[in-house]
């Protein structure tokens, strides 16, 4: 039987992942690449985007503090995830700006990921991803220079990559929690198909 509060993690889960492939599907960027490079993206970067965005809707939502929820969600993911977890979400910049930025910087980062031994070694346009991750890189590094002091902004860098440490420590400890992987890998299923057929309906 599942408790309460275990349906609603399943719920919260439901809508992150649906939130993802939105998110996914509605960056311009990764839709004008060919479907090769796509799915490389996809699968290299999709589990870190849905992490982060879990865990900035955690430490907004305050939702880590309830021992409910901790209980709940220490039963699915286990001691070593939900430690991470808590420990990450001290480490999450509440500028909301900041992190959409780092979550397109870390679509298009081809060396945060765990999820598969499967991929591809090189990019089919190498240099139009570099130019996209040194844009992004760019306007991130710009918005904090403009939002905040220059010391500011360096030690705002340098917690994110304090944060990128943690996290691919989490993504790591994910790969033990089977129903997790199938997730990851039905959002990126589905993500890909989905910009497929949007492809279609523009050429017809």
């Amino acid at each position: 039987m599942i408790l309460p509060n275990e349906t609603l993690i399943t719920d919260f889960f439901s809508l992150l992942f649906e939130t993802t492939d939105l998110f996914l599907r509605s960056n311009g960027d990764l839709c004008s690449l060919s479907s090769d490079d796509r799915s490389i993206l996809l699968r290299t970067s999709s589990e870190s985007i849905l992490c982060l965005g879990a865990l900035f809707i955690l430490y907004q939502s305050q939702l880590i503090t309830y021992r409910s929820f901790l209980n709940a969600l220490h039963k699915i993911y286990g001691d070593q995830c939900l430690s991470l977890t808590i420990y990450a979400t001290k480490l999450i910049d509440p500028d909301i700006v900041f992190t959409k930025m780092t979550l397109s910087l870390l679509l298009f980062s081809t060396n945060i990921y765990l999820f598969s031994s499967k991929l591809q070694e090189h990019y089919v346009d190498t240099k139009t991803i570099f130019l996209i991750q040194n844009r992004y890189a760019e306007i991130t590094w710009k918005y904090l220079l403009y939002r905040y002091s220059h010391h500011e902004a360096v030690l705002k860098f340098m917690n994110l990559i304090r944060y990128l440490f943690v996290l691919i420590r989490t993504l790591f400890h994910l790969q033990s929690v089977q129903h997790h992987v199938n997730d990851v890998i039905s959002l990126i299923e589905n993500t890909e198909l989905k910009l497929i057929l949007d492809d279609i309906e523009q050429i017809e």
